[in-house]
């Protein structure tokens, strides 16, 4: 019975491992993205000013 809840405790361990992997990729590209477009937001406003 304690083997099974020890297997049962890793398994639920990986699957918030792989969760909060995937939720890490995700952030780091949306961040990425926004960058982005940040970057040819302030490029936008810096040319529309003359000189």
């Amino acid at each position: 019975m304690l083997k099974r809840e020890s297997l049962q405790k890793g398994v639920t361990t990986i699957e918030y491992a792989l969760l909060a992997s995937l939720v890490a990729i995700i952030s780091i590209l949306a961040i990425g993205d926004v960058g982005d477009q940040l970057v040819i937001l302030f490029n936008a406003v810096v040319n529309a000013f003359p000189g």
